[in-house]
């Protein structure tokens, strides 16, 4: 070999025809020779030139064709051969055209006779387009205008009505319209008539249009086609339709429903399929063409040696194939076995990013172009392109888009065990690849993976040197059990195989489904909240809405969010039907979006497939231990749910083909943009009232761990700091935070003007949280009649207009109950608070419906009262002008006089309140004139000095007052509220409730209804009754079973009845549960006996409880020796009864039962109780 050659790179020898370098674009070549230059006229373009061109000018055969064949097989370039032929004879297209065909084939040869016969001289309007994902209609008026504007000039075409009309509906495309496609066949006839010639429609990329109209059910796409196939067959002006596809008609309606397939399969009669598939041996002829080797002179006597060798070694081996010496050595840096298997790997894989042409000439890694600029030609060795490395570029690289592949289980077992073989040494590797390739296009064929073919396909040179090397490393994969010999068909096989069939399973399935598509997507396909934007931004709060699906088997009156926390809630419709009316809101007061679906059959279709796939991995199981199935469901499964959310996207995208009911009304959106804008507008309007706090942390319904933490802080910092700046606070932590944004910011933590001391305020008015104080405080001092619970605040304020989210309520409220301490009260469990916590507070938190709220400031004794009284004491004037004062004063010791009055009698007489309140209680009552109770009586009460006519007070007496006065009368106020909470816990403590205090009622409820109707005793039946009753509120219920025990109302109780209570408590409970006892052994028992509980206390306590059943058979025989007995005994009460207990004593100590008790011998200190039941 010439040095010449030497360490220089393939690319310096070879590289690919100019024409190689770009693949056909009709529309763009539809006038360019250079496109033309280099065309092959293969077996394959002849036949189908011929074909077509018979049709031409003729009364009879088909005039609507589609040319299909997979990716990279020349059907573009072959299109653009034909639309050239019918350009106009003097047009330099037909001119280089007809040339190419008189080369090839001879001007006498039946295809240049038939180009001259049946293709009008003047040519016929060449209505080009390259098809897009959108209506065929718009395709279709590109493809005319293109056509006319190549056919006449620019004033010809100003004098046609019907370029007007084309030109107009372009526009509307442009902007975005869609057109009337019943108004396309007409244009297309008027066009051929215009002409006087004819139009030669042809559609590029025909698929795309096929699957937007897969896709959105345009029927109207689809009756277009028929109508074109259908027209006239005019000889004079003729129209000719052409579609180029990738695959058959039918596969672009694989999303479809049955019916619709079979409308789908109707339209593809009317067209002539070509199938436009070469042969191996002319594909590598066609491969040859692309290679430029006119560089590599200085070593073609090795090529052709070497080609020489390849041929003779591969004669007896691929004996199928229509192989010469010369396509061998054309070929050449592709090895032969390469070129000759590449073709039919893209027939069957090729997809439009990976096909023969992008593997020949993109700059990929991988791809020849890039195998040139890499591979050095050194010494005489002769370097050539194996499978393997189409092995790399076609499977390796082709990531997913699997499902739409034949023999999917090949291909991915495949894939699989040479990506887990990637341990092994280069060499093995490389032939595990070369018997993939060779396993995924056959079988059985001269091409399937002997050992001879696969050691061939490796070597440079088919020398019995490299030969027997590759045999070695053959032999060793198969050693190593990673491929397996099939003696009887001489392949070897890197795959397996499955025996379990997915399709099979998935038809199964999908069969077996009977649930509708609204249970289906809700279970498996649940959409992720939608967030109002704007409205959140501008707001500060975090609002979305809960997107469910819809049909009409529910009942929209009834819908509500899943999540409290979901501001709203747009449904997905899913049915055929429409619905008659929407509400306007949830049934929880959300505002309510409904979108209609497009296109349901495709998304069924969908959303059982992958709902099948999704069963078949969960339930099938063969895929335990069937590895191959397994990937292949899992592939499959991926790409059904990809497919679902596409589908789902386009069947709710919005757009004026969409019905859409907002809060009840239809209503026009055009893009997602107005649908998002109109959740933001919704919010703006239903919560118009919501509080705008900018404090992230503490601005949602549940706190993180930190803002939890911070808050606890904070609030603790307000119980306990509340005259202190910042509240104590130091540094930067996200309880400062808190702070600023909720309370400083805000002017609710603040000091009054010249005030020393900090204290929580009203919120300003213009501050955004105006709203939510406004609220907390109107259901705080709303709460006079009886006590308000937390959760009725919680959840009015959660809906609209408020839409408040939890976490800054706590905070709020605190600042709230602060402000107004002296007028409030909080109870927990129906208990009074009398000093309010921090562990309160994170009770009330997370059970908001254990706390209440009361008001109870006594009528007219507001803040300005006080403020009145303290003006009295200060202003010495007042003080001497009696007539003055006394008028004044009225206005302040009448209500606390009308307070007392209407106190509760108990209040009135206890002595169980603190000595302070108990005193101003006494000088209320006592003192008539207002200025002596309230410059003597009331500061004497209060150990206060009295108040004299001076002026040298500084007001500190006054405040002083106020304070005391504010605490006592608090005190009294709640003095009954604490007496009914005392006896509460009396009740839970001596019935033994093991559930919690707020369980009391419950619990006797339920003790009481076991009882109902079997106890006689007026006392423990009033109490049964009144416990089980459902209808009254806790507070009225409580009252009525202390009334019960005491025998008189609580409200006129004296200290001596609050002693006596507990005593009668203990009687009424005692014998409760005996009675309980008591049924209990009677419901074990069983009929036929009748029971008596005997209980004997001895004076120590000691007690003996005994069950005595009686026979009610032998209730005669019991009755004669009762009789006796007595008649034997005198007439001494006191003496029966010492008698009946020395009996009871003898008889119940005599081992009869468990749980006796010895009782010492003292019969005058016992007593002895017995009950009768019945």
């Amino acid at each position: 070999m010439n040095k010449i050659m030497t360490n220089k790179k393939l690319s310096h020898y070879f590289s690919l025809q100019r024409r190689y370098s770009r693949s056909i674009n009709l529309e763009r070549d539809l006038e360019n020779v250079e496109a033309l230059e280099g065309y092959i006229l293969t077996k394959r373009a002849i036949e189908s030139l011929e074909r077509i061109l018979n049709a031409f000018s003729s009364e009879e055969g088909n005039r609507a064709w589609t040319l299909t064949s997979v990716y990279g097989t020349g059907k573009s370039a072959f299109a653009h051969y034909l639309i050239s032929l019918c350009a106009n004879f003097k047009n330099k297209m037909h001119v280089q055209a007809l040339s190419i065909a008189e080369e090839a084939l001879g001007q006498e040869s039946e295809i240049c006779q038939l180009i001259k016969q049946k293709i009008n001289s003047k040519g016929l309007i060449r209505a080009v387009a390259t098809g897009q994902r959108e209506p065929i209609s718009h395709t279709i008026v590109r493809a005319l205008l293109i056509g006319a504007n190549n056919f006449w000039t620019v004033a010809q075409r100003n004098k046609i009505s019907v370029i007007g009309k084309l030109v107009d509906l372009e526009t509307e495309i442009n902007n975005g319209k869609l057109i009337d496609s019943r108004e396309i066949s007409e244009l297309v006839l008027e066009v051929a008539k215009e002409s006087k010639t004819g139009v030669l429609l042809v559609i590029d990329e025909l698929g795309k249009n096929l699957e937007y109209a897969s896709y959105y059910q345009g029927a109207e796409d689809l009756y277009l086609l028929q109508q074109l196939a259908e027209l006239p067959k005019d000889s004079k002006t003729p129209v000719y339709i052409l579609g180029i596809l990738h695959q058959a008609f039918a596969g672009y309606s694989q999303r479809l429903a049955a019916v619709q397939k079979n409308e789908w399969a109707k339209i593809q009669g009317r067209f002539e399929d070509i199938p436009f598939t070469e042969s191996a041996g002319q594909m590598m002829k066609l491969i040859s063409q692309a290679i430029d080797s006119s560089a590599a002179e200085a070593f073609s006597l090795a090529i052709h040696h070497n080609s020489q060798e390849w041929f003779d070694s591969l004669e007896t081996v691929i004996v199928e194939e229509e192989v010469d010496l010369n396509a061998i050595k054309d070929v050449y840096p592709l090895h032969p076995l390469t070129a000759l298997v590449l073709p039919t790997l893209c027939q069957r894989y090729a997809q439009n990013d990976r096909s023969l042409f992008t593997f020949l000439t993109s700059r990929e890694p991988l791809s020849f172009r890039n195998f040139l600029e890499e591979v050095t030609v050194v010494n005489d060795n002769i370097p050539s392109l194996k499978l393997y490395r189409v092995y790399d570029y076609f499977i390796e690289a082709a990531g997913m888009g699997l499902t739409s592949r034949p023999n999917l289980q090949r291909w991915v077992e495949i894939q699989d065990l040479i990506s887990d073989a990637k341990r092994l040494e280069e060499d093995s590797l490389r032939v595990l690849k070369t018997i993939g390739i060779l396993n995924l296009i056959t079988i059985t064929g001269s091409k399937r993976a002997t050992k001879t073919l696969v050691s061939l396909a490796m070597c440079d040179r088919p020398s019995e040197e490299q030969i027997s090397y590759w045999l070695q490393v053959i032999d060793g994969l198969l050693k190593q059990n990673l491929i397996t010999h099939r003696r009887q068909l001489d392949e070897l096989r890197i795959w397996l195989g499955s025996d379990f069939n997915v399709d099979t399973e998935l038809n199964t399935y999908i069969e077996q489904e009977r649930s509708p598509l609204v249970k289906l997507l809700s279970l498996h396909r649940q959409q992720k909240p939608l967030v109002a934007q704007r409205h959140s931004y501008k707001m500060g709060t975090l609002r979305y809405f809960e997107r469910h699906y819809l049909d009409n088997s529910l009942d929209l009156n009834q819908l509500r969010c899943s999540s409290v926390d979901a501001d709203g809630l747009v449904g997905y419709w899913v049915d055929e039907q429409l619905p008659d009316s929407v509400p306007s809101t949830t049934c929880d007061g959300k505002p309510l979006v409904i979108l209609s679906a497009a296109n349901l059959d495709i998304l069924r279709i969908r959303t059982l497939e992958f709902v099948a796939l999704s069963n078949v991995k969960k339930t099938a199981n063969e895929l335990q231990t069937d590895g191959v199935a397994r990937k292949e469901v899992n592939y499959r499964l991926q790409e059904a749910e990809k497919s679902l959310d596409e589908t789902l996207d386009r069947a709710f995208s919005i757009g004026a083909s969409r019905q859409c009911w907002i809060e009840g009304k239809i209503q026009q959106l055009n893009s997602i943009s107005d649908f998002n804008s109109k959740l933001s507008e919704i919010c703006d309007k239903v919560y118009h009232r919501s509080p705008i706090i900018w404090n992230e942390l503490i601005n949602r319904r549940d706190l993180t761990s930190q803002g939890a933490k911070a808050r606890r802080e904070l609030i603790q910092a307000m119980l306990e700091h509340q005259n202190e700046e910042r509240l104590g606070l130091e540094g930067y932590g996200p309880e400062v935070c808190m702070y600023y944004s909720l309370l400083e910011e805000t002017g609710i933590h603040d000091k009054e003007d010249q005030d020393e001391y900090w204290d929580f305020y009203p919120v300003f008015e213009d501050s955004g949280l105006n709203s939510l104080w406004q609220v907390i405080e109107d259901f705080c001092l709303g709460a006079t009649e009886t006590s308000q619970s937390f959760d009725v605040l919680y959840q009015g304020l959660a809906l609209p207009p408020y839409g408040v989210k939890q976490g800054g309520i706590p905070v709020i409220l605190a600042a709230v109950l602060l402000h107004h301490a002296d007028d409030l009260g909080l109870y927990q469990d129906g208990t009074f608070i009398p000093i309010l916590g921090t562990e309160h507070f994170e009770l009330l938190i997370k059970y908001p419906e254990r706390f209440a709220v009361k008001y109870f400031a006594v009528e007219g004794l507001r803040a300005e009262v006080f403020k009145e009284l303290e003006a009295i004491l200060r202003n010495p004037q007042l003080k001497k002008l009696s007539k003055v004062r006394n008028a004044t004063l009225l206005t302040v010791v009448t209500p606390l006089y009308q307070f007392v009055k209407k106190l509760p009698k108990y209040t009135q007489q206890t002595q169980r309140i603190e000595d302070e309140p108990r005193a101003i209680l006494r000088a209320l009552q006592t003192t008539v004139e207002p200025d002596e109770l309230l410059f003597k009586a009331l500061p004497e009460a209060c150990n206060l000095p009295a108040i004299g006519t001076g002026d040298e007070d500084d007001g500190k007496t006054a405040k002083n007052l106020r304070i005391k006065l504010v605490h006592a009368l608090r005190e009294i106020h709640t003095a009954y509220d604490k007496l009914l909470s005392d006896c509460q816990k009396l009740l839970y403590e001596a019935f033994g409730i093991r559930s919690k205090e707020t369980k009391l009622r419950e619990d006797l409820r339920v003790r009481a209804n076991y009882l109902a109707g079997k106890c006689i005793e007026p006392l423990l039946k009033r109490f049964t009754q009144a416990a089980s009753d459902e209808k009254i509120s806790d507070t009225q219920w409580l009252e009525a079973l202390v009334m019960i025990i005491a025998d008189k109302p609580a409200v006129s109780w004296t200290d001596e009845d609050v002693t006596a209570f507990e005593m009668k408590l203990a009687d009424l409970v005692r014998r409760f549960k005996n009675l309980e006892v008591v049924q209990k052994e009677v419901a074990a028992k069983g009929e036929g006996l009748e029971a008596r509980r005997i209980t004997m206390t001895h004076p120590d306590g000691q007690e003996i409880h005994q069950m005595v059943w009686v026979d009610r058979g032998r209730e005669s025989q019991v009755e004669k020796i009762v009789d006796k007995i007595l008649n034997e005994l005198p007439d001494d009460r006191q003496l029966l009864q010492a008698v009946l207990a020395k009996l009871n004593e003898r008889i119940l100590n005599s081992g009869l039962g468990e749980g006796v008790t010895k009782i010492e011998e003292n019969l005058s200190r016992k007593k002895v109780k017995g009950k009768k039941l019945g």
